[in-house]
């Protein structure tokens, strides 16, 4: 399981430590200076790939460990390919990306048997978070890069709670709060 590598679980943490240390840091300037700007973008960027990192960590622990998976579910868990092959369905090597919501919805409902209550505040937060963390990656256009400390530290939060939710779903114990 998670803990099963200490080093990535601890590298995944230390990303949100980094977060925290980010926003804290933005807080000592006027919230639209560039400096203060910069720090938020890191904060976000860092939370978001702590929170990534866990959720591919988690993946392919359960595909690795889990015994009452399908093909296509072990394939969605490791971001692979499926194909037919002698009229069997095989996983690939060849990579199929999803999300990281999909991936969180997957484990928590088909591992955790708990839906995501999609009209929560917690999951709006998620789909803006996605949607800021989105922009700041893959820009187009004209691009909004007006953080606020708020947003920020509502990043964090939600963040947070879904990874507890996701421990304690799939653990069945509370992880480590960053």
């Amino acid at each position: 399981m998670i803990q099963s590598n200490t080093s990535l679980v601890h590298f995944v943490f230390e990303l949100f430590n980094d977060s925290k240390f980010f926003l804290n840091e933005a807080k000592k300037f006027d919230e639209s200076s560039k400096t203060s700007q910069k720090y938020l973008r890191a904060s976000i960027l860092s939370a978001w790939a702590g929170f990534e990192g866990w959720i591919n960590k988690t993946c392919f622990d359960f595909a690795k460990t889990y015994n009452d998976l399908t093909e296509h579910e072990i394939a969605f868990l490791l971001e692979k390919r499926v194909e037919l092959k002698d009229g069997n369905f095989k996983k690939t090597n060849s990579d199929k990306f999803e999300s990281v919501e999909n991936r969180l919805e997957f484990l928590l409902k088909r591992i955790g048997n708990y839906s995501i209550d999609k009209s929560t505040q917690h999951w709006n937060s998620f789909k803006n978070i996605k949607k800021i963390r989105d922009t700041i990656v893959h820009p187009k256009g004209t691009v909004n890069t007006d953080l606020k400390i708020k947003v920020t530290n509502e990043t964090l939060q939600t963040l947070n709670y879904y990874l507890e939710l996701a421990g304690k779903k799939l653990y069945g114990k509370k992880i480590k709060k960053f």
